[in-house]
């Protein structure tokens, strides 16, 4: 199952839908009945799974994180994007690697 959102994308510098997967649970739960119990070890695995994956920019697959305020910002590039720059927040100019 795949989570909608819209929120600003820091990266695109837009409002944009970002994406996250999760799980079915009503599934979970019957699986877990079916197997008497057992299978509540690998359900809460992947619950906790699910629940670090981040959010992602349908458009520029930006890392979404929301901040304590209930702002949020965008952390960057996904890691298989096709231009390695590593962003300094000190003001420097990026340096390509």
């Amino acid at each position: 199952m795949i989570q909608t959102r819209a929120a600003y994308c820091g990266s695109c510098q837009c409002q944009r839908h970002f994406r996250k997967r999760c799980l079915d649970h009503w599934t979970q739960g019957i699986v877990t009945l079916s197997t008497f119990g057992l299978w509540a070890i690998g359900w809460i695995g992947m619950t906790i799974r699910y629940a670090r994956k981040p959010w992602r920019c349908v458009h520029c697959g930006s890392r979404y994180r929301m901040d304590w305020s209930g702002g949020g910002e965008t952390v960057g590039k996904r890691a298989d994007s096709s231009d390695s720059v590593r962003r300094d927040r000190g003001g420097v100019k990026p340096i390509k690697i």
